[in-house]
C-alpha cells in the first residue's frame, strides 16, 4: 500500500528550494526541520530504486506489472513509486525487488519468475532503508498536519481579505459613480441653462433685424406705420390728410360741372359743342387723379379761356333752365356757359369777327354762313 509522504515544495521550502526558516510566517522551526528531512531521505530513496531499476534492464512497466503476485503491481502504482510522489509500502517494494532481480529477464516474460529465489540481501537492506523513511515520515506526519491547518487558514484569511478589499472597491466606485452621476445632472443642468439663454439671445437678436428691416426701429413693442394711420383713420384724425386732398377734390368738381353745364347747353340749344367738349377734355385730363402740386397748376392756371369760353353776343342764362322763346339767329351759335363755381369769374375774351367767305354758288346755305366759333380760340392756342 501506498502513503502519501511530500508536501507542495513551496510550503516547505523558501524561494530558490532552500529550506523553510524562522523568517516564514505559521511555520515553527521543528516543523520545518522534520518536514525537510523527510523530503530529502525520500528524494534519495527514489534515487537508488531507479537506479536498481536501470541496472537490471530497466523492464517496461507492463511487464513488471505482468510479473508480480502479491501484491499485484499496477503500472500506475510503479509510475508513482519511481517519480517519488507517493512513499510506497514494504510489500510492493519487495515484490518489485523481487521481480527485477530474478536471474533471466527471459523468466519474466515467460512467467517462471514466481519460484525463482531472490538476493535475500539485498532484500534486506531496502527493507532497512525503508524503515528509516518510514520514521522520518512518521515524524514529519504533525508538522505536516500543523502545515496543511496554517495554510487552509493562511489561504482563508487571504479570501477573507480578498472580499474585504472587493467589498471596500465596490463601496468605492459606488461613491465615485454616486459623485459622477451628480456632477453630470449638475453639468447637464448647467449646459441647459446656457444653451436656453444663447436660445433666448439669439432670438432677440433675430427679432430685432427682423423690426429693424421692417422699419419698424428698435422698439419692441413699437407699433407700425400702417397701424397707425388704421388707428388714427379710426379715431378721426385722418382729417388732418384731407386738407391735401381738397384741391383735387376742388379741380375734379370744377370739371364736373363745366362738362355738365357744355353737354346741358348743348342738349337745349341744340349746338355741336364741339368747342367746348375740346375745352372740357383739355381740363379733365389735367385734374385726373395726380400729385398735389400738378393739381393745384392745373386748378388755378390764369387761362380763364380753359375753363369757360363765351362766344360773341353771348347772352346769359339759367344752368338748368329752357329758354323762354325761339331762339333767334344771333343767339343759335351760342350756348349758355353758367359759372361753376365763385372763382375768378372769367371774362368773355373779345374775338375779331371772320370775313365771311364768298361762295360761287348764288345762293348761300344758312349752314354756311356760320361762323366757326372754335377757329379764333384755336387760333388764340
Amino acid at each position: 500500500m501506498y502513503v502519501r509522504a511530500r508536501l507542495p515544495l513551496a510550503l516547505l521550502s523558501g524561494q530558490g528550494g532552500d529550506p523553510v526558516t524562522q523568517t516564514d510566517p505559521g511555520i515553527e522551526p521543528h516543523d520545518a526541520t522534520a518536514i525537510t528531512a523527510f523530503e530529502d531521505a525520500l528524494q534519495a530513496f527514489t534515487h537508488d530504486l531507479n537506479r536498481l531499476h536501470i541496472d537490471h534492464g530497466a523492464p517496461s512497466y507492463a511487464t513488471m506489472a505482468g510479473a508480480s503476485v502479491r501484491p499485484r503491481l499496477t503500472k500506475a502504482g510503479l509510475n508513482e513509486m519511481l517519480s517519488g510522489r507517493r512513499f510506497t509500502s514494504l510489500e510492493a517494494l519487495l515484490e518489485l525487488i523481487r521481480v527485477l532481480t530474478t536471474s533471466r529477464s527471459r523468466d519474466l516474460e515467460q512467467g517462471s519468475a514466481a519460484g525463482s529465489q531472490a538476493d535475500t540481501d539485498l532484500l534486506d537492506e531496502w527493507r532497512g532503508r525503508w524503515r528509516d523513511v518510514k520514521l522520518l515520515q512518521r515524524q514529519a506526519q504533525p508538522a505536516s498536519k500543523r502545515l496543511r491547518a496554517t495554510v487552509r487558514q493562511t489561504l482563508d484569511d487571504a479570501a477573507q481579505e480578498a472580499q474585504a478589499v472587493r467589498e471596500d472597491a465596490r463601496a468605492e466606485a459606488g461613491r465615485i459613480r454616486g459623485s459622477a452621476e451628480a456632477e453630470a445632472v449638475q453639468l447637464r443642468a448647467e449646459a441647459q441653462k446656457e444653451a436656453d439663454e444663447i436660445l433666448r439671445r439669439a432670438r432677440e437678436k433675430a427679432g430685432q433685424v427682423h423690426r429693424a428691416s421692417a422699419g419698424q426701429g428698435a422698439a419692441p413693442h413699437a407699433p407700425g406705420v400702417a397701424d397707425v394711420s388704421r388707428s388714427r383713420w379710426r379715431q378721426g384724425t385722418g382729417l388732418a390728410l384731407r386738407p391735401a386732398l381738397r384741391p383735387l377734390a376742388a379741380a375734379v368738381a370744377v370739371a364736373a360741372l363745366a362738362t355738365t353745364a357744355i353737354l346741358t347747353g348743348d342738349s337745349f340749344l341744340g349746338t355741336s359743342g364741339d368747342c367746348r367738349a375740346q375745352d372740357a377734355g383739355r381740363l379733365i385730363p389735367g385734374v385726373g387723379l395726380q400729385a398735389r402740386g400738378t393739381v393745384q397748376q392745373a386748378a388755378f392756371v390764369p387761362r380763364p379761356e380753359v375753363f369757360i369760353t363765351f362766344p360773341p353776343n353771348y347772352t346769359p342764362r339759367p344752368m338748368f333752365g329752357f329758354p323762354s322763346g325761339p331762339p333767334s339767329g344771333s343767339s343759335s351759335e351760342a350756348s349758355p356757359t353758367p359759372s361753376p363755381e365763385p372763382t375768378p369769374s372769367p371774362t368773355p375774351t373779345p374775338t375779331p369777327t371772320p370775313t365771311p367767305t364768298p361762295t360761287p354758288t348764288p345762293t348761300a346755305s344758312p349752314a354756311r354762313d356760320k361762323l366757326d366759333p372754335c377757329a379764333p380760340k384755336a387760333y388764340a392756342r
